[in-house]
């Protein structure tokens, strides 16, 4: 199996048309360049240099550039896909259904509570005290943080675990994606036998 196929046989269920799309795009470039590199290097009538000369031409003719287009445009799929992870997260902690003042308070009785009572109130289903410690900072309660880093992810997962599980998908989709156009940007430069400064400089 090639490493096309191992990168596309990584795409989660559900992946978006365009991860696939990138990658095969990706490994065009890469298989095109990979050959007209090996029929410069096997070209009989070209020294050392002009092979070297030859290649590095080839490159600026614009495989890379495409390539860099491809790798942008999937960062920024992900970046929006870890963007929509943060906006419904601040829906939820953010929420402003009850009074400032009224939510101090009890962020106030909770840290006046020893521990276990603590606890035992936060495990309440309570709407009013789950935007009260939710919406603060986890010492505004006197709630561990990793206490409140579950209950928050909790809260986020009960309205919107659905959607959360589209942006799992999305953000493993690109995630695979960006991966196997680094890869096939490596291959290309090992094959090109130029320095990692000078490879860098044309890809950049």
């Amino acid at each position: 199996m090639n490493k096309y196929s191992i990168f596309i046989g990584r795409l989660p269920k559900g992946a978006p048309q365009e991860a696939f799309a990138s990658i095969a795009a990706g490994w065009e470039i890469h298989d095109k360049t990979a050959a007209q590199i090996a029929a410069i290097k096997s070209d009989p009538n070209l020294t050392s240099a002009g092979k070297a000369i030859a290649i590095e031409k080839a490159l600026k003719a614009g495989p890379l550039d495409h390539l860099r287009q491809l790798r942008a445009d999937v960062d920024k799929r992900l970046s929006d896909a870890v963007s929509q992870r943060g906006v419904l997260r601040e829906r939820v902690l953010g929420a402003d259904n009850f009074s400032k003042a009224l939510k101090q308070e009890v962020r106030q009785y909770l840290r006046e509570l020893q521990p276990v009572e603590r606890m035992k109130v936060l495990n309440s289903d309570d709407a009013l005290i789950r935007e009260a410690v939710l919406g603060a900072p986890h010492y505004l309660s006197g709630v561990p943080k990793d206490v409140w880093g579950h209950a928050a992810d909790a809260a986020v997962e009960a309205v919107h675990g659905e959607h959360l599980k589209q942006i799992d998908v999305l953000e493993t989709a690109f995630s695979e994606t960006q991966a196997a156009l680094q890869v096939a940007l490596d291959d290309i430069r090992r094959a090109s036998d130029l320095p990692p400064n000078e490879f860098e400089k044309i890809a950049a």
